[in-house]
């Protein structure tokens, strides 16, 4: 039995939700998050997401297909919403019908993806409900005029025109104006098709004055040329593409999406992927059929990206019940679970409104309440040939939370099923005590609420940095 040194202790940093790493990596080990909840990724480490709350207090009156957030040159705000019969906009802790339909219906089968040209919100859905125009934050949808595709399914603001993308083509307006597609060289209305590789374009964004379009295995970059041919397409990316709209996020200074086979930045050239340590982890549990129900959604106060997918285990077949998040600033990932309650609301725009979903009663929600109950799951400390034990582990905070608990596991064999070990005693000292013997081990701290303040209505959730743990080797096996 090695020599043991009662209170002498190691510290290990947490380093990143690394699930296609070896779980026991002698670099790794401790560091490594295998599972994780309501947590995102910092500087320091990880912090608690703040639990939701209703933004607007009535239930939009049917399941959204989309959303948007619309800001006007008068400094108001509007919040818009679709589904399959109607359109609607926010007023009041209420949602009123947006469209002109009445009792009517669009019976728009696609989801409704929104665009903004100076203060007309512009929606389409594919060719049941064809373009539609709302202006002003309080305006109603109406039907776009001067002849736009009726099929178009993606739209974009973009170098004072508005493009459109049906099946494989593109479609320009005129310079200056919304409601004007009849091509002409001298208005700059123009279309074309995207013919390099098959399929419809899936989705679109805007990379500064450039747009970028994308098929399910192929990447377009759009530049305005002017003359006869209006937009030039060059292709950048053979080989990768994207899934639907919602995998695809308008950063400050790039896009980012997920692809057909990784997670993607685009600053103006070829795709180029996002270091990660979970894309194989992320395609094994992803169900492939679902894929293009991902959705997404960029926090600008927190530079953190998130895409909610739908896992191989969801409930509700379509419905998102995952979600895996990358910090800029901290180059690392998390994880985590939906309830199965929620639906996040695709194509809402960054600002102050940030970071909005329906739940399943389609009520609007921010995640803006009390932080939420977060968990975080440690990879492996151990050794192949020798029986150990951990005797007490202590988290390092930077934000400490108002309670927490920590539960071990233990195994002989790494990828078999673990033993649920003895709960952590937590003492006045602030290290949680246990004893457990095996060859290796782990935790799983759970925290709830937070010991620092902002607002009345608003903590900064707890944020965990580190683990510092004491070990006592044992006999050999």
């Amino acid at each position: 039995m090695g020599l043991y040194i009662a209170g002498k202790s190691q510290e290990v940093a947490l380093s990143d939700f690394a699930p296609d790493l070896d779980p026991a990596s002698p670099s790794q080990g401790l560091g490594t998050l295998l599972d994780m909840n309501f947590a995102f990724p910092t500087l320091k480490g990880f912090q608690a997401l703040n639990s939701p709350q209703a933004y607007v207090a009535q239930p939009l009156p049917e399941k959204p297909t989309g959303s948007a957030v619309g800001f006007y040159s008068d400094g108001t705000t509007a919040i818009w919403a679709g589904g399959v019969n109607h359109l609607w906009r926010a007023f009041n802790g209420t949602w009123i019908q947006a469209d002109q339909l009445g009792a009517g219906s669009f019976n728009a089968p696609s989801p409704w993806n929104f665009a903004q040209f100076n203060d007309d919100m512009i929606a389409v859905a594919g060719a049941a409900a064809g373009p539609q125009v709302a202006p002003g934050s309080t305006g109603t949808f109406v039907p776009l005029g001067g002849s736009p595709p009726q099929a178009a399914t993606s739209v974009l603001s973009i170098n004072a025109q508005v493009l459109m993308f049906a099946g494989p083509q593109w479609f320009a307006s005129a310079l200056g104006t919304d409601n004007d597609w009849t091509p002409n060289i001298q208005t700059q209305a123009g279309a074309g098709t995207l013919y390099d590789y098959p399929g419809p374009v899936v989705g679109c964004a805007p990379i500064f004055r450039n747009a970028v379009a994308f098929k399910n295995t192929a990447t377009w970059l759009g530049s305005y040329v002017g003359g006869q041919a209006v937009w030039s397409w060059q292709l950048i990316a053979d080989l990768t593409g994207t899934w639907g709209q919602g995998s695809i996020l308008v950063l400050p200074e790039a896009l980012a999406f997920l692809g057909s086979d990784n997670f993607y930045q685009i600053t103006g050239y070829a795709p180029a992927a996002i270091p990660n340590n979970l894309k194989e982890w992320f395609f094994d549990i992803a169900d492939p059929a679902q894929l293009a129900s991902t959705q997404s959604r960029y926090d600008p106060y927190n530079g953190v990206m998130w895409w909610y997918f739908v896992s191989k285990q969801a409930t509700v077949a379509g419905q998102c019940d995952r979600y895996v998040n990358y910090s800029i600033r901290a180059q690392r990932w998390g994880s985590g679970y939906l309830p199965v309650v929620d639906v996040p609301a695709p194509n809402t725009q960054p600002g102050v409104t940030e970071g909005l979903y329906f739940d399943s009663s389609y009520t609007l929600q921010s995640y803006t309440g009390q932080p939420a109950t977060m968990f975080l799951k440690t990879g492996y400390f151990g050794q192949s040939g020798k029986l150990g034990q951990i005797m007490r582990v202590r988290p390092r905070y930077n934000v400490s939370p108002q309670y927490a608990t920590l539960q071990t596991f233990y195994t002989d064999t790494i990828g078999q099923p673990d033993t649920l070990g003895q709960p952590g005693v937590l003492g006045a000292d602030g290290w949680y005590y246990f004893r457990n013997y095996s060859r290796w081990h782990r935790w799983q701290l759970s925290t709830a609420g937070s010991s620092q303040s902002v607002t009345a209505n608003t903590d900064v959730g707890a944020e965990v940095t580190a683990f510092s743990y004491e070990y006592r080797e044992g006999g050999d096996r």
